[in-house]
């Protein structure tokens, strides 16, 4: 018995100048997901983008902490992001990650440089039959 797609839609964000002033409007892959860690406490709603673009889940330090994994208890790993600036990060594995109703078990690298949760190829992606983004529907489907 297959499972049924999951749809969801973008989440139109502001877009802010280097002045602090709203010049428009983006909508960007961006879902809630909730998160556990060694049968702690359940954490969310936290809005990730799904980044197609993104080898791996990289997430910022303040989920690590938030959800009960010391930093630097993961294993290091050098990470090269937009622009090939190399930054730091720690993979942690078994995270519970729920989507929608669907949850699996993925390994997160945790970095004190990035802002945003990217939820990436391997760890979110490959968890998945199929992602498809439809742009001009701002719609997500996601096939378990």
């Amino acid at each position: 018995m297959s499972k049924s797609p999951i749809e969801l839609f973008y989440t139109t964000l502001p877009i802010i100048n280097d002045k602090r002033q709203i010049t428009g409007s983006v909508a960007r892959p961006m879902i809630d997901i909730i998160l556990n860690y060694k049968h702690g406490k359940m954490v969310g709603p936290v809005q990730a983008l799904i980044d197609s673009g993104a080898d791996y889940n990289l997430f910022p330090e303040e989920v690590a902490s938030i959800i009960g994994v010391k930093l630097t208890n993961g294993v290091l790993r050098m990470t090269e992001g937009i622009g090939g600036k190399t930054i730091k990060a720690y993979r942690h594995s078994g995270i519970k990650m729920f989507v929608e109703g669907h949850s699996f078990v993925t390994s997160v690298d945790f970095s004190e440089e990035v802002t945003v949760p990217l939820l990436g190829q391997q760890g979110f992606f490959n968890k998945f039959d199929s992602v498809t983004l439809l742009r001009q529907k701002e719609k997500i489907i996601l096939k378990p």
